[in-house]
């Protein structure tokens, strides 16, 4: 009975202080909120004299972390791979921790830390769409391409740069299993199984192409619909 009782302090007590430092508002809470989550601040990095950026989107977007509720400022660093947590005028990092997501439910905007099965790798994946029997998941990437120097008076030289990659789609199952979607076209069919003529007819109609996104999102709706 002892036991049950003091189990049941420490409970009351904890969830009180954890309460506490994530449900005000204020600039002190708010601190200790981002503090106890993500517990370090992000690299500073000169990006001065670079051309072009190493994020999808410069500007902060606001959202969520997990379930927590305090609302965060968020942007996604393609080229580290890191989701920049922006607070009391500092930057954190929200850790590449396998679970970890941060979203615009109204943008319907999200990333989340997932381990790929095949390569082993943990990363983040931005939600293009959530269907009932799959997500499709993509993979944003950007290269640093140093900066190159005229060797004679016919070449020109080049500042450094970020360059923004093609996106990588994967389809994420509800048992876990990652398949990254093929960019020919019959193995992008095949990928239907047994409903591949129906998807494949489906799309002839309809004019559609799978590496067009828009024209990837209703082949793939239809595809789940089946």
């Amino acid at each position: 009975m002892k036991k049950n009782v003091l189990k049941l302090l420490v409970f009351l007590i904890t969830t009180s202080t954890f309460a506490q430092s994530i449900g005000s508002s204020n600039v002190g809470s708010r601190g200790r909120f981002f503090s106890d989550l993500i517990n370090k601040e992000g690299k500073s990095v000169d990006y001065t004299g670079v051309d072009g950026s190493p994020y999808i989107v410069k500007e902060f977007f606001q959202g969520k972390i997990n379930e927590y509720p305090n609302e965060v400022l968020f942007r996604y660093n393609a080229y580290r791979d890191v989701v920049e947590i922006k607070a009391n005028s500092k930057t954190y990092e929200l850790p590449r921790k396998e679970g970890n997501k941060v979203y615009n439910s109204s943008l319907k905007l999200a990333y989340t830390v997932l381990k790929n099965p095949k390569t082993e790798t943990i990363g983040y994946y931005k939600e293009e769409l959530v269907l009932d029997n799959f997500t499709l998941l993509s993979k944003q990437k950007v290269k640093f391409l140093k900066a190159k120097q005229a060797v004679s008076s016919y070449d020109i030289a080049k500042p450094a740069r970020f360059k923004r990659l093609k996106d990588v789609y994967y389809l994420r199952y509800k048992d876990g299993k990652f398949k990254e979607l093929p960019k020919k076209k019959k193995a992008f069919f095949k990928l239907m199984g047994d409903k591949k003529d129906q998807v494949k007819k489906f799309a002839k109609e309809n004019g559609l192409k799978h590496k067009r996104k828009e024209d990837l999102f209703r082949i793939l709706r239809y595809y789940s619909s089946l």
